[in-house]
């Protein structure tokens, strides 16, 4: 799932910044894992971030993003994804 990548990434940077470790290989590998999901796991067609790469289900965990300074909370990719939950969320409640 992207969520766990997401998280890696933020493990990663909170690594760089806290033990003395190969800073290079630190940020490379946060680096990576950032296009990565920025790249597979998000869907040009919905414009969503997905549960899975290349896939087309909308994933609420992406609301953390800037809590884990994933992405800028301006992001215009975060904006649409989060505007699409709340039509979800708002179209099923009217059910109820």
């Amino acid at each position: 799932m992207i969520e766990d990548r997401k998280m890696r990434k933020y493990a990663t940077n909170n690594r760089i910044r806290s033990f003395p470790a190969d800073r290079k290989l630190w940020i490379e590998t946060r680096d990576e894992i950032y296009e990565e999901i920025m790249v597979k796991g998000y869907c040009e067609q919905r414009k969503v971030f997905t549960q899975f790469y290349e896939g087309h289900t909308l994933d609420a965990s992406v609301l953390i993003m800037p809590l884990v300074f994933f992405a800028s909370p301006t992001d215009p990719r975060f904006l649409s994804t989060v505007d699409q939950i709340r039509k979800y969320v708002m179209k099923k409640s009217e059910r109820y």
